[in-house]
């Protein structure tokens, strides 16, 4: 099982083949070679931003990792920005994130790669409001205080959601901050508005109870979770992503036989109601995949960001040589669709 404490999930589950023999797993499960103690399992760090992806929550649950001889542990780092900063510092060899803080590192530097899309979402970002002083929608917003963190999705969501409304960041006072802030300062009243990801927006409204309120556009913003990695953690372990995604498509095929069971993992796995998981994960669509819409989005943000000042550069990278395709076209070549 997935143990969440605080900021750290710890997954380190070895599966003996006494134990495979009993479950009677099938001749693929049975031929892959065990570790014949913990000692043996590759150690892993996958640091993630926004919801954890059921794919990761279903592939520790199953020992998928560990059949692939890991012993996996997942950090949660709020928003994805924080997951790939963690990465790139070497604090993690993995990230999951949206495509916004990519884009905004990718006009810097080049040493990262990206290895797949563990699923999509049109409703990962929302607005949690200070309902107790008048904010019932996006027009409300007009003057008032609204904080996020620069350089991210819920940042472009933002700016989506005001263009949309007629407005833009001039008709309102936008204040930028640390994901790890936001919260606090919509709390104590510093900011009348905070853009988050949707699962950080329900445990602030939960804290806020009837003061809070809620501005949702599902379908302005598609989304995905994106799994990235070094060039340098690349070379260092040449078979490791292999054994990952291997992992990753053994946890797809159980959700895609087992859909009841996936969703009773994923709520026990991270302490989830019904409502709660209704709010966030149901909205995914998790695959594997690698895709024109990943390339577009990819495009779109950065000359968002290009319009926004956020980056000096103004020519789109060629985000082409940001993707590492080989490793999942071995694991799942379906998933695979580039043409360019």
């Amino acid at each position: 099982m997935v143990r969440h404490s605080c900021m750290l999930t710890k997954i380190t589950v070895l599966l003996l083949w006494t134990t495979l023999l009993i479950a009677g797993c099938n001749s693929k499960q049975e031929s892959t070679p065990q570790p014949a103690n913990r000692a043996a399992l590759q150690k892993v760090t996958i640091s993630y931003g926004g919801p954890l992806p059921s794919l990761l929550a279903i592939a520790a649950d199953q020992d998928f990792f560990t059949r692939e001889g890991l012993d996996v542990t997942i950090k949660d780092c709020i928003l994805g920005k924080s997951a790939l900063e963690e990465m790139l510092a070497g604090k993690s060899d993995y990230a999951v994130h949206a495509e916004t803080p990519l884009v905004v590192k990718s006009f810097a530097r080049n040493d990262f790669l990206i290895i797949a899309s563990l699923g999509t979402t049109d409703n990962l970002n929302s607005i949690v409001t200070r309902g107790d002083r008048g904010i019932k929608s996006v027009v409300d917003l007009k003057g008032r205080r609204v904080a996020t963190a620069q350089g991210t999705l819920p940042h472009y969501f933002l700016d989506l959601l005001l263009a949309k409304n007629g407005l833009n960041e001039k008709d309102i006072v936008p204040l930028f901050m640390g994901p790890d802030k936001l919260e606090s300062a919509l709390l104590d009243g510093r900011v009348d508005a905070i853009s988050t990801t949707t699962n950080n927006s329900r445990k602030a409204l939960i804290k806020l109870g009837n003061k809070g309120g809620l501005i949702e556009e599902s379908g302005l913003c598609l989304a995905n979770s994106i799994f990235t990695t070094s060039k340098k953690n690349i070379s260092a372990n040449p078979d490791q992503v292999g054994k990952i995604l291997r992992a990753l498509r053994a946890a797809e095929r159980f959700l895609q036989q087992n859909p009841g069971k996936s969703r009773e993992i994923v709520m026990t796995s991270l302490n989830l109601s019904q409502m709660d998981y209704n709010t966030v994960w149901a909205k995914y669509t998790d695959r594997l995949a690698l895709d024109e819409v990943l390339l577009l989005m990819l495009e779109e943000q950065a000359a968002w960001v290009m319009q926004k000042g956020t980056v000096a550069q103004q020519q789109i990278p060629n985000y082409l040589d940001f993707i590492d395709a080989g490793h999942l076209q071995k694991a799942a070549p379906e998933a695979v669709r580039l043409k360019r």
